[in-house]
């Protein structure tokens, strides 16, 4: 199995290290590169092309939304998980409609995130499979 790329986003430098220490020891995943701002994730993105990144909702020097909207406008458009404190139905709904692939609540981040990368990549390869 290939390994999936990710880039996490995040001010928060302990959540950063956290995630990276999780996520870099599960097999099908490779943490690709961590971003403090938007201005860095974009140009992160840009240079790595990775498969997943997972992305702060609020973010020191832009929205998570305008980055967001960066990123799905590239060429090879990664999936991109919102990460937000609070994501009710109708939260999640309107920041999926906005582009991103889902949405995490931070609290639930270390149970959901590898199912939900793992689900999302599979959806991605059922419909590349479909054209």
């Amino acid at each position: 199995m290939n390994r999936a790329r990710l880039v996490l986003v995040d001010q928060n430098d302990l959540l950063l290290d956290m995630l990276s220490a999780c996520l870099g020891r599960i097999e099908g995943l490779e943490v690709a590169g961590t971003a403090r701002t938007g201005s860095t994730a974009v140009t992160l993105v840009d240079q790595v092309a990775p498969d997943v990144v997972l992305l702060n909702l609020t973010l020191p020097d832009m929205s998570g939304l305008t980055a967001l909207r960066w990123m799905k406008s590239l060429p090879r458009a990664p999936l991109v998980i919102m990460m937000t404190f609070d994501c009710s139905k109708a939260a999640r709904a309107a920041i999926c409609e906005l582009g991103a692939d889902d949405c995490i609540i931070k609290s639930d981040l270390a149970q959901a995130i590898w199912p939900t990368v793992e689900r999302l990549l599979r959806e991605r390869g059922a419909a590349g499979s479909m054209n």
